[in-house]
């Protein structure tokens, strides 16, 4: 059986987190990976420099889910093309692979 990467895409604001909270989780095992979250909950920062490092803390957990074929949910604004390089990543792995834009 295939481990699923869901990926949640839109701009701030546009209620990725939200539909994650409401029609996701619901449904899904897999941990949400939220820069956002990490942030807020862990680093309890609101600097620029809390911010890189919730990003790259976020990006070594999509990793490690990657490496050991672990079913995840994570977000992006779909603005660096890094992450068009994690979904071949993951299809390369055997990821289902599922995108919900909004």
């Amino acid at each position: 059986m295939s481990a699923t990467m869901i990926v949640l895409a839109g701009p701030n604001g546009a209620g990725k987190s939200t539909l994650y909270a409401t029609r996701v989780a619901p449904n899904f095992g897999g941990p949400f990976i939220n820069a956002d979250i990490i942030q807020r909950d862990e680093l309890g920062d609101a600097s620029p420099d809390a911010s890189y490092e919730a990003a790259r803390i976020a990006a070594e957990r999509r990793q490690n889910f990657l490496n050991r074929s672990g079913d995840f949910v994570t977000e992006t604004v779909f603005s660096h093309p890094s992450k068009l390089d994690l979904i071949r990543v993951a299809r390369s792995k055997g990821f289902d692979f599922v995108l919900m834009h909004i």
